[in-house]
């Protein structure tokens, strides 16, 4: 960060300071998050000194994952440095992260970590639309693309099962 010059208005020494944390290890859609210390609400935060600890993914942290890891925390951290909304200047910051193929790993981390913790497969009996889920959907849920109620099948079925169902695990 120090190396980036609309970083240098900013006193970067502190982020050092903060917690390292980790995230559950079966959570999906969170990959890093900053957490503040109890009490100091959204328009108080001012910097490091507010934050109580960054969490990250466990899995983020392996060697496969290294870059998106560095970019996770440089992200967190534009957030330790008092930016707590997505807004245009926080944009701007994150932004200026050197390497934009690093940010387009979330995707890729997503499907990864939901093939790992996916415990159902959402399918549709008419059109054999699938999607992997960590929850049931009860037949809460229709098909987005013929409209009929989607059924839940369990993940841990074997190859052979899984494709008399009509779905690809692999």
């Amino acid at each position: 960060m120090s190396d980036i010059e609309e970083f240098n208005k900013f006193d970067l020494s502190d982020l050092a300071s903060i917690n390292m944390g980790s995230l559950r290890s079966d959570s999906t859609r969170k990959h890093a998050v900053c957490r503040y210390k109890k009490g100091v609400r959204k328009e108080q935060r001012r910097g490091p000194i507010d934050v109580n600890r960054i969490d990250l993914h466990p899995f983020v942290l392996s060697k496969r994952w290294e870059n998106y890891a560095r970019y996770l925390l440089f992200h967190e951290y534009i957030h330790a440095l008092g930016f707590s909304n997505h807004g245009p200047s926080f944009r701007a910051l994150d932004s200026k992260w050197p390497n934009s193929d690093d940010r387009d790993l979330g995707k890729r981390f997503y499907l990864y970590l939901l093939k790992r913790n996916g415990k159902w497969i959402w399918r549709c009996r008419k059109c054999d639309f699938y999607s992997l889920r960590t929850v049931r959907c009860n037949g809460r849920y229709l098909c987005g693309k013929c409209m009929s109620v989607l059924i839940d099948v369990p993940n841990h079925l074997g190859s052979k099962e899984a494709q008399d169902f009509g779905v690809s695990l692999t």
